[in-house]
């Protein structure tokens, strides 16, 4: 979100071009972020986010009420609640009921593993032989391998390198 909110990959992308243009700042009370799933995990991120002062709204399966988030339930409230988020954090547990929801609102969702694992809503990519695809088409990179000796040193300078400009 911080990322999103300070501009970062917009300044990123000037830096080929040898060219740093200040970008205007967002207020953070003007940049509303949306949280698909309002559980323990959501309730903790909506909590930090609150202290940074975000404008909050949640999405969830069935009707949650939390002080200070506007919250949303149902798949009819999805759509209203994605037109007023400015950044989307996803905490939804991968359920029947939520695979493939990203998709289905045109977040399309790409996973890697070292093992296939076919999941509905999203392209599965695995083994070595198909990371480097995996990275190619990557906007956004978030890890959830567990620290162990096969996924030591799998996100290094390397690996970064091959994502696609603008990527992070």
């Amino acid at each position: 979100v911080l990322r999103y909110f300070r501009r970062l990959d917009e300044y990123a992308a000037q830096a080929p071009a040898r060219c740093w243009q200040q970008l205007p700042r967002f207020a953070p009370a003007d940049f509303t972020v949306g949280i698909l799933g309002l559980r323990v995990l959501g309730t903790r991120v909506a909590g930090s986010l609150r202290r940074l002062g975000f404008p909050l709204r949640a999405w969830n399966r069935t009707q949650r009420t939390v002080e200070g988030i506007e919250c949303f339930a149902g798949t009819d409230a999805l759509a209203p609640f994605l037109a007023g988020t400015r950044a989307l954090v996803c905490l939804l547990p991968l359920t029947p009921e939520t695979a493939g929801l990203l998709a289905r609102v045109g977040f399309p969702v790409s996973g890697w593993s070292r093992r296939r694992a076919d999941l509905p809503g999203v392209r599965c990519y695995a083994g070595a032989q198909e990371f480097d695809a995996f990275l190619a088409e990557t906007d956004v990179l978030v890890c959830l391998l567990p620290a162990t000796e096969a996924t030591r040193g799998i996100l290094n300078a390397g690996t970064f390198a091959r994502l696609p400009r603008g990527a992070c």
